[in-house]
């Protein structure tokens, strides 16, 4: 009986399955039909180009739909089980390896392979070149490359292409354990038209892995498994038939006119169609003739059959392409191809741990650093903290208008900024306007209340689990690679031994017993107040030059995966250390200096505007070179570097201190570069450190002087310029002769030493190729092998003026560098398929493409001036797709100030409105969790520390609990806290501080001590200072008052501790 039960259980399961994948059927084969109704209208108003492009995306589209309905059939029909597996060798050419394998029982012919595949896509390079992002013509180029390169790996395309040339089913798998194949046929008439009816039957397994493949060895559940030869890895199966509804099986000589409708198990299942008879209700699996329900009814009532399209077979009938439905047309969106990541995820992941990613892992990963999740609703007490910072703005242009000194909000320059007094905490009432009053509780109102709705995610439920994943895994640490190469995955313990080797192998580094930041604050308050007592700076200058909480710096090191065992790029940051304000107003000091030095150049533009004015042209034994300096900052020489330092300040035209005060400055910065790294502690003590906000004009001062010297020797480049470590020239003379100047540049200093590039036809300089043609220099793009152009992805939580105007920004970049116009249309067309990769829409891409064309690059060149927001107000909110429009509202409720001519005037333009970025993978995945793991920050265990409370707190009427954190310590800094009475066992106070819990906690105890009228007297007058125990509630970061105060209240009500339940008070605010 349990039998009979279970075979009607799997034949309603089955039946269901087919009704499912007879719908699928359909809606494919409508889609593909819907497309050909749609495009008409192209051949009228549209160029060749257009045409072109409409009938390449139309080829991808239905390959995508044919490949969805091969699926549906292939997991019903298609059992294959692995029995074994053959590894080939990873040298870039697996693929090849394996077809090799699978054709000849070797993998030796992989070479002979590639280039019979090469062959037959170019001789029908209109079939694979829907699968191309970049031209079929450059695929093909690419993929004859055996050297292998990335861009020599197969991609769908040759998978299709070998495919079609060896007429055989290739099926590929991610997991071999429970493999779920992806299909790939394509087959090809002698006059170039695709088979549609004929199936191969034979299949080569493959298996794809951490972008390797596999030969695998299968056989077919419920088919007769005909292996030949077991290095084939083909199987074929004979011929069935099986009985759907009553779940049996017989041979097809078997079956009779009576038995009830059949399917037929083709050797090449993926290929297979089941279909729905309306007249018969039943299914009949058949060939490439497919039936269509509705529009292909004839008068008769029958279904008519009707052939899968392909491009041109159907008259002139093309795609027309739409905005909406440009999704597809490259990249990480809409439906992918199965293999995108062979070019791109697995490309930009390069995994160097013992943990195996997840496909969810790397493609969380390959959206790139830059991606911003997106959140399922607006922090509301964020937003309403930046109101509440915007309306202060608002009321200070109020209060302060029309006085000589604007208010505190207005931008200034460095210097003027250094002599400002510290921000204040003023906050004009309201009241004295009620236009004012009026507008900003109109607009707040407004947009609050119009907050959307959350939408779809741009991370999938399996994505999201993977960022959680990787958060929580403490074994591996994430790091952007160097110079651009992407994402890097390495173990822990691989990362903090790479780190101290190159940190220990550097004779620039010495280890310290101790952490040394509190003796580099002394320094720095001495000095300070030196030049305080001599009247040098003045006391605003003082308190911004002596920070109030500083740290020491942190060592961070981004893996070099271009290099033979990825090495570290080391990098100390400077961000809140002692010295960072000397090195930033000794940075400001400097810069004219460094800026005037005949060989400065200040970017690309700049480099280019210099190659212009050489005269052409040039002399037949002109060569091209340049050089890069090794570790520059480490390696400069201090006291020679003091003294170029002094040389540049006494040049200053406006000193903003004296000349002997900057030095000693520098100097004080040079000599406290003291870092940490995990629980050891490190002190620079040569050259300069290069997160230093005083590295890059510390060593440009001495290079200069360096420069002078280089040019010392008899014979000089026609040519010569350099961007900090980098040097590029135009020499005039023999190869020796430039030997020799290198050979003299290594010789000027024993620290400086540089690697010399040259060439007599075109070498590489920052982003720019430089070539020589006819005498004339004329200018290219150049993008280095590890460059992977992670653009922002379209899906990522960004505004979407960022998203439009990205391909503008990029194309503008390439008009400025490409001399020649042929140059500029081949990037361009890169660029735009690197932009369809990232999920950009090729309509809007070529919409901003063509802003470029009209330009001029002469325009392009020249320097323009910045532009200034004006005098406007501004609105700054952490983005959202949430949000309304935010302008809009803005502008909408401009009129009301008008009805003040005081506000007219004060507010003579709407607010401006500026989004700050949300948290990005960078944040999350890099730095938060390298910090969290190599940081083990734990509390010191002093007097204050010992009275945090670790556990759950309870409320001030003791109905509930609440938890604080338990890694709280005593130098937590822009906190809430709250304060709990140790004899009553409850809640009594939340406070919040920018300063440390220590601070705020020592304040409390004086006040309880000296009986001060404070809040939280009330409670302690009758107890004794030590009943108070205290808690960190929640940590903000960075964020500043507004914040603070909103989160209180929250904390506030939570704890019910106003009084009288508690101490703390209604405060109007």
């Amino acid at each position: 009986m349990d039998k009979i039960i279970s075979k009607k259980c799997e034949k309603i399961k089955l039946d269901a399955s087919i009704k499912l994948m007879e719908l699928t059927v359909q809606a494919c084969e409508k889609g593909i039909a819907g497309m050909s109704e749609r495009i008409d209208s192209l051949e009228a108003t549209e160029s060749e180009d257009v045409i072109h492009d409409a009938n390449v995306y139309y080829e991808r589209e239905r390959h995508r739909l044919e490949k969805v309905k091969k699926g549906k059939i292939n997991r019903l029909l298609c059992k294959d089980t692995v029995v074994g597996e053959r590894n080939v060798k990873g040298d870039g050419n697996c693929f090849y390896r394996c077809m090799s394998v699978a054709i000849y029982g070797t993998e030796d012919l992989h070479s002979e392979v590639r280039q019979e595949i090469c062959d037959y896509m170019s001789h029908h390079r209109e079939k694979f070149e829907c699968f191309t992002d970049c031209s079929i013509d450059q695929h093909i180029r690419n993929q004859r490359k055996m050297d292998g390169s990335i861009n020599s790996w197969a991609t769908e395309a040759d998978i299709y292409a070998a495919a079609a040339r060896y007429e055989t089913n290739i099926k590929i798998t991610m997991n071999k354990d429970k493999p779920q194949w992806h299909n790939h046929v394509l087959r090809i008439n002698d006059d170039g038209t695709e088979e549609t009816s004929t199936p191969s039957k034979r299949s080569i397994h493959l298996l794809l892995s951490n972008n390797h493949f596999t030969v695998l060895y299968v056989h077919q559940d419920d088919a007769v498994p005909t292996l030949k030869d077991p290095a084939l890895a083909c199987s074929t199966t004979q011929n069935e038939t099986v009985d759907w509804f009553e779940m049996t099986q017989s041979s097809a000589q078997n079956s009779t006119e009576g038995a009830k409708p059949e399917a037929e198990v083709d050797p090449k299942p993926e290929v297979l169609k089941v279909v729905h008879d309306p007249e018969s209700d039943s299914y009949e699996v058949v060939g490439e003739t497919i039936y269509l329900a509705g529009e292909n009814e004839s008068k008769s009532g029958r279904i008519k059959p009707q052939k899968s399209m392909s491009g041109r077979e159907h008259g002139k009938k093309r795609f027309k392409l739409k905005d909406k439905g440009d999704k597809n047309m490259g990249g990480d969106t809409g439906v992918k191809a199965e293999f995108d990541h062979i070019n791109s995820n697995q490309d930009v992941v390069t995994n160097l741990s013992k943990y195996k990613l997840t496909r969810e892992e790397i493609s969380l990963l390959s959206k790139g650093i830059k991606f911003i999740p997106d959140k399922t609703k607006v922090n509301k007490v964020r937003l309403l903290a930046d109101l509440n910072e915007w309306e202060r703005r608002m009321r200070l242009r109020e209060y302060f208008y029309g006085e000589e000194k604007n208010n505190e909000e207005t931008d200034h320059t460095l210097d003027e900024k250094f002599r400002l007094k510290k921000k204040s905490r003023f906050t004009p009432n309201k009241g004295r306007d009620m236009w004012l009053d009026l507008y900003i509780e109109t607009v707040k109102r407004d947009i609050v209340s119009n907050l959307k709705r959350s939408g779809k995610l741009n991370l999938t439920k399996q994505e999201q689990s993977a960022f959680q994943s990787l958060l929580d895994n403490d074994a591996i640490v994430i790091r952007p690679a160097d110079k651009g190469s992407g994402v890097v995955v390495i173990d822990k313990l691989d990362y903090v031994s790479k780190l101290e080797r190159e940190i220990e192998s550097s004779a620039s580094y010495e280890t310290t017993h101790s952490d040394r930041t509190q003796d580099s604050l002394k320094s720095v308050r001495k000095l300070a107040n030196n030049m305080l007592k001599e009247g040098a700076i003045c006391k605003d200058m003082y308190q911004y030059l002596v920070p109030r909480y500083p740290k020491a710096g942190s060592l961070k090191g981004n893996p070099k995966i271009h290099k033979s065992g990825a090495p570290m790029r080391t990098i100390v940051s400077g961000i809140n250390t002692p010295t960072e304000q000397f090195a930033e107003v000794a940075e400001h000091e400097l810069n004219q200096y460094v800026e005037s030095s005949p060989s400065f150049i200040r970017d690309t533009t700049d480099f280019i505007n210099r190659l212009r004015q050489i005269e052409e042209p040039l002399p037949e034994n002109a060569i091209l070179f340049t050089f890069d300096v090794e570790k520059l900052y480490p390696s400069v020489p201090r006291e020679e570097g003091l003294a170029a330092c002094q040389q540049a300040l006494e040049m200053r035209a406006k000193p903003l201190i004296p000349t002997h005060f900057v030095i000693e400055m520098i100097r004080t910065v040079l000599d406290n570069n003291n870092f940490n790294f995990g629980d050891r502690n490190f002190l620079q003590t040569d050259g300069v450190a290069i997160g230093s906000r005083l590295g890059k004009n510390f060593a440009c001062s001495y290079m200069r002087t360096w420069d002078e010297k280089l040019l010392e020797f008899p014979k000089s480049p026609l040519f010569y310029k350099r961007f900090i470590d980098d040097g590029f020239g135009i020499w005039t003379g023999s190869v020796d002769d430039l030997l020799d100047f290198g050979k003299h540049a290594n010789n000027i200093h024993q620290n400086i030493k540089i690697e010399m590039k040259w060439s007599e036809e075109k070498i590489e300089f920052l982003d720019t190729l430089v070539k020589i043609q006819n005498g004339r220099i004329i200018t290219d793009l150049y993008q280095k092998p590890t460059d992977k152009q992670l653009y922002i992805r379209h899906d990522s939580c960004h505004p979407s003026h960022t998203k439009k105007n990205l391909p503008y920004g990029l194309g503008l970049r390439l008009k400025r560098i490409c001399t020649r116009e042929e140059d500029y249309k081949r990037h361009r067309n890169e660029l735009k398929s690197q932009l369809r990769k990232r999920g950009y829409s090729g309509k809007k891409i070529e919409q901003q493409l063509q802003r470029v064309d009209q330009l001029k690059r002469e325009d392009l060149l020249q320097k323009n001036p910045n532009k200034k927001a004006g005098d406007r107000v501004p609105l700054v909110v952490t983005f959202s797709k949430q949000l309304p429009d935010i302008t809009n509202i803005l502008q909408k409720h401009h009129s009301i100030l008008e009805n003040s001519e005081r506000l007219q005037a004060a507010f003579k333009q709407p607010p401006l409105v500026a989004y700050r970025r949300d948290t990005n993978i960078c944040d999350s995945l890099i730095h938060m969790k390298t910090n969290r793991l190599i940081k083990k920050e734990t509390p010191c265990m002093c007097v204050f520390c010992q009275k945090i409370i670790r556990s759950d707190i309870p409320s001030a009427d003791r109905k509930d609990t609440h938890k604080v954190i338990k890694e709280a310590r005593c130098t937590d800094r822009n906190i809430i806290y709250g304060i709990k009475c140790k004899k009553c066992d409850r809640a009594i106070y939340v406070g919040e501080t920018e300063r440390t819990l220590k601070e705020r906690i020592g304040e409390h105890l004086r006040d309880i001590k000296n009986s001060n009228e404070k809040p939280i007297n009330s409670h302690f007058e009758n107890h004794n200072a030590k009943d108070i125990e205290y808690a960190v509630l929640q940590k903000l970061g960075h964020n500043g008052r507004a914040m603070r105060l909103l989160v209180e209240d929250i904390w506030i009500r939570k704890l019910n501790t106003l009084a009288p339940c508690g101490c703390n008070v209604q405060r109007n605010r």
